[in-house]
């Protein structure tokens, strides 16, 4: 992974907020090409406020990059997210060569765009086919963002039904990301039609509940308004024969971990910290024995056993008397992380789903923790723990190609 100075960042979020300038791709260019754009563009930059994607953003951030330059201190923040997170992450936890490659989770030597990559897929198949058409990337990201959670209605109303747009728009989404649009189509399948509620585990002990919820619609007459008719609709907590809500489900419970993940890593107390890696040093150096341990230790030792993810909640439940719980394994898992961790230094991050905001100076460190989490899931077996919780039902997932975790370490455009 390159890593860029903090002034650096602060030239990348000007580039992201001001957009497409020309030939300048904004947000969707290369780091090193949003760097030299505010450089080439650095006597000018208030002449773009009125032509910035994102106005305001834009004139905040290079108002920053004016105290920086004076000397003076800024709390800006930078926002850095993730390209297509719903693909992206059903790509890691699935091996999915092409859809990582979609999502910047795997270097093409370019800042890949998933939308982009949908949208010329369809639109040279439909030109094979004889169909003259320009479908624009908008109209194919609003069809992927709803198809890749599961519905089927936004594509069907954008392209219509049994069409060759819509055929096309399906084929395309297959070429890019076939994994994860597999998976998709295996998790609707997941839904139990006797269930009140489905809910599972995260790797953090996070309980996720999702009740079935039936909407219910309600005529009522009001005598006193000459009998006008409203209809009030309500939502009944029992048994749906089909539902396609579990794919969304299931891909924000692990975009919320992510998350969660990241604030553990990057914001914690230094003191603690260095205690438990102490600890931890001394037990991988001579093993002790341990008393009976708190039942949410035991949990997540059993978390960690299902789903292979070396999740960090657990370091609070780290002390001389309960270390030798923990195997081996996930101590030097564990030490390996709180050693990074106090490299990186403990500072703080704001999340806005998959978009996360740091000051400049602690960007490299937001996008090596965000690549190290996508590379631990990518390594784990939280499919197959998920989908067992949900369904009852034992079944192994196949990485379509094993050890992905080693290419997404060494992206780029994780984040972007």
């Amino acid at each position: 992974m390159k890593h860029f100075s903090a002034l650096d960042y602060l030239c990348i979020d000007i580039a992201n907020n001001v957009g497409k300038q020309g030939d300048f791709l904004g947000d969707k260019d290369t780091f090193e090409n949003r760097i030299q754009w505010v450089k080439d563009n650095i006597n000018n930059l208030p002449d773009y406020y009125d032509k910035a994607e994102d106005k305001y953003q834009y004139i905040k951030a290079v108002m920053a990059l004016a105290d920086v330059l004076a000397g003076k201190p800024t709390g800006h923040t930078v926002a850095l997210d993730a390209i297509c997170s719903g693909i992206s992450i059903m790509s890691a936890i699935t091996g999915c060569l092409k859809g990582c490659k979609a999502t910047g989770l795997v270097a093409t030597g370019y800042r890949p765009d998933a939308y982009t990559a949908v949208t010329d897929a369809m639109n040279r198949m439909l030109s094979k086919q004889g169909i003259q058409t320009n479908i624009s990337r908008k109209v194919a990201k609003d069809a992927v963002m709803q198809s890749s959670y599961g519905s089927t209605r936004k594509p069907k109303e954008t392209f219509g039904e049994d069409t060759p747009e819509l055929r096309a728009f399906e084929d395309a989404c297959m070429e890019v990301a076939p994994e994860a649009f597999k998976l998709m189509g295996v998790l609707i399948d997941a839904w139990n039609p006797n269930a009140l509620e489905h809910s599972w585990y995260m790797p953090d002990a996070f309980s996720v509940k999702i009740k079935v919820l039936e909407q219910k619609e309600t005529k009522i007459y009001i005598k006193e308004l000459d009998d006008a008719c409203v209809t009030m609709i309500t939502k009944e907590n029992k048994p749906v024969k089909r539902g396609v809500s579990l794919c969304a489900n299931a891909v924000h419970a692990i975009d919320s971990y992510i998350l969660r993940s990241m604030v553990r890593r990057c914001s914690y107390d230094v003191d603690s910290i260095t205690k438990v890696l102490s600890v931890i040093n001394s037990e991988i150096a001579a093993p002790t024995s341990h008393i009976a341990i708190p039942d949410k230790m035991e949990e997540l030792l059993a978390l960690y056993d299902a789903m292979n993810i070396p999740d960090t909640r657990i370091l609070v439940y780290i002390t001389p008397s309960t270390v030798n719980a923990v195997p081996k394994k996930y101590l030097l898992q564990l030490k390996n992380t709180i050693s990074m961790m106090l490299h990186y230094g403990s500072f703080d991050i704001l999340t806005i789903h998959d978009c996360i905001r740091s000051a400049p100076s602690n960007c490299n460190a937001v996008r090596y923790w965000y690549a190290e989490i996508l590379s631990e899931l990518a390594d784990s077996t939280i499919l197959d723990c998920i989908y067992e919780q949900i369904t009852g039902t034992q079944r192994k997932f196949r990485k379509a190609v094993p050890n992905i975790s080693s290419l997404i370490r060494q992206a780029d455009y994780q984040l972007s």
